[in-house]
Parts: structure tokens; sequence; C-alpha cells
């Protein structure tokens, strides 16, 4: 099993997609603000899939699985959460 995991949690709207990057090693999560389009996604995770095993997560909300299409294209393992079961 794979031990050094980026694990990125996104929230996404029309507009743009809030990144938390959880680097391997890392106590505090880095933000990133990038619009929401495809081209975008693509370039945020070609430079962190670069790094090593990438793994992704968001809120199902209205948009949708979008996201989810968009990053198992690229090979990046991503989990839809239920906002019910979001801890708090």
């Amino acid at each position: 099993m794979q031990k050094h995991i980026t694990h990125v949690a996104l929230d996404d709207s029309k507009r743009t997609i809030i990144a938390g990057i959880l680097r391997p090693g890392a106590q505090d999560p880095e933000l990133r603000q990038i619009p929401n389009e495809p081209r975008h996604l693509r370039r945020l995770f070609a430079r962190l899939t670069r790094e090593g095993a990438v793994v992704a997560c968001y809120e199902a909300g209205p948009s949708g699985y979008d996201l989810y299409r968009q990053l198992t294209a690229l090979g990046v393992p991503c989990q839809v959460i239920a906002p019910a079961l979001t801890p708090r």
C-alpha cells in the first residue's frame, strides 16, 4: 500500500473550485482556488501526480458527478461524500 499519498478535498461551485491539498508529512493543508474549468483541474492534478500518488474527495451536491468523472479519467481515485455523513 502506498504510504506517501497527497490527499485533495475539493469544494466546487459554478465558477470556482477550492482545493485543500494535504501533502505527505504536512500538518496543514495548502488551499488553492482555480476556475471551475476542466483544463485548470487537469493542470492542477497533473502537477500533483508528478509528485506521487494522489486521492481526492468532494461533497455530493448539485454539480453531480462531473468532478468524479474528470478525476477518474485522469487516473485519480475520487470519492463523492454524502453531506449527511461528513464529520463536523
